[in-house]
């Protein structure tokens, strides 16, 4: 390149506000984090996780209808059953006797 074309291309970078000196690795990495948008408004960043909430009360609705089978709620309601069965439930205040 021409002293004169690298001359030009200098005040062509000075003029549109681009970067003007020689780019290294690093400072193009500094230039292109700045380029980008902000972390904390990338939605890719900010709706990274899944909706946990909403698809356990869908699950949820499938058993209750069931279209889904969930392992652990079955073998929960079983042990409950078998406690109660065996007299060992929780003990709920009589509300019925006055004293």
């Amino acid at each position: 390149m021409s002293r004169y074309a690298r001359r030009m291309a200098h005040l062509s970078a000075r003029i549109f506000g681009e970067y003007t000196r020689e780019k290294t690795y690093t400072a193009t990495r500094i230039i292109n984090e700045f380029k980008s948008m902000p972390k904390y408004k990338d939605p890719e960043i900010i709706n990274y996780y899944p909706k946990h909430p909403e698809a356990s009360l869908l699950l949820v609705r499938l058993r209750e209808h069931g279209l889904f089978r969930d392992y652990h709620a079955d073998f929960k309601e079983e042990f409950a059953a078998q406690r109660a069965a065996r007299g060992k439930g929780r003990m709920k205040p009589d509300l019925t006797t006055k004293e």
